[in-house]
């Protein structure tokens, strides 16, 4: 919800448009705060930076900073987190310290998994649209709009590496790498299902 909801800000044609997808952005990153950690906040986020600084997109880096967005980030987001906090003074190092920095970097909370954990749980998490994978990333790479593939693909590939190098990994982790794959297998199959059923790519990917 967070990034699509930015996505859709930063192609909006109109200020009021804008701000609507806007409010969906800092909302949608404040819940992911409450449901997550402070990951839901910094995996956006570095994907959002990440598409700015290399394609140099500075205008719409500056919607991620809306003072009003803010505040309606912090009002969603802060409450829950003072109150536990005043309520338990030693919540603040477990939750910002244990639970996001040394799960991170370290084995400690015994779930380790090789790097290449994520590539099978990715390919049996399409199934059976991953048939379809290859011939969708080369049809958005050709036809879709470069600042949309460029984004789709920087989500992909950031969430990907960064639980990849993660120490600690389970199988959840790589669930917010679905919606943007989905997105592209979901505009390549709705295409040729209607235009060129006949193609060869997609015939191959339906008798699979």
């Amino acid at each position: 919800l967070t990034l699509l909801s930015f996505l859709l800000a930063a192609k909006s044609p109109s200020s009021r448009t804008q701000n609507s997808w806007l409010l969906g952005f800092y909302a949608g990153s404040a819940l992911a705060v409450l449901t997550k950690g402070i990951i839901g906040a910094v995996i956006p986020g570095t994907i959002i930076l990440l598409w700015t600084i290399l394609w140099k997109r500075w205008s719409e880096l500056k919607l991620a900073f809306k003072p009003w967005g803010i505040l309606l980030f912090f009002l969603i987001a802060a409450p829950w987190h003072i109150l536990v906090s005043l309520k338990n003074p030693e919540f603040p190092y477990f939750y910002f310290i244990y639970e996001h920095f040394t799960r991170f970097t370290t084995i400690e909370h015994g779930r380790f998994q090789p790097w290449w954990f994520f590539i099978p749980i990715l390919l049996v998490g399409l199934f059976p649209w991953i048939y379809f994978l290859p011939q969708a990333v080369n049809h958005a790479w050709k036809r879709l709009p470069g600042d949309i593939v460029q984004f789709l693909g920087l989500w992909v590939g950031f969430v990907f590496i960064f639980f990849s190098i993660s120490h600690s990994k389970l199988i959840p982790y790589i669930l917010p790498i679905f919606p943007p794959l989905s997105l592209l297998l979901g505009v390549y199959i709705g295409k040729f299902w209607r235009e060129n059923k006949n193609a060869l790519g997609f015939v191959w990917g339906v008798q699979a």
